[in-house]
């Protein structure tokens, strides 16, 4: 059996809006700014969605209509947090399909904060 490690994806930007904007913009617009390459399911990627409630789906829609689950959002508690919940990191990088099991999941936790002049 091989292992495969995944590295953990970090990042940090600033946007020139308030935060309620960037909430509203991480959240409805995630297919615009998700790495397309970055998909499980069989055919390719169009569009990534994060249902706006606690228990919502968070999904991928492929090019033939398919959709394949990627988790659960946690946390919604607009705008200051939104917590998805990857069922396995391991299939967003690296498996063509969805993996069975629910076993290893990783949770993602976007942050976000007000810094100057409106920007977040």
């Amino acid at each position: 059996m091989t292992t495969t490690t995944v590295a953990d994806l970090h990042g940090h930007a600033t946007v020139g809006m308030a935060v309620e904007e960037a909430f509203t913009f991480f959240t409805e617009s995630i297919g615009r700014w998700w790495p397309a390459e970055y998909h499980i399911g069989s055919s390719a990627m169009v569009n990534t969605i994060l249902e706006p409630q606690s228990g919502g789906r968070w999904y991928e829609r492929g090019e033939d209509g398919s959709e394949c689950d990627w988790g659960r959002v946690l946390t919604w508690e607009p705008p200051q947090s939104v917590r998805p919940h990857v069922a396995d990191q391991r299939q967003l990088a690296v498996r063509p399909r969805p993996h069975p099991s629910q076993r290893d999941r990783s949770p993602v936790q976007p942050r976000r904060a007000a810094a100057d002049s409106g920007r977040t």
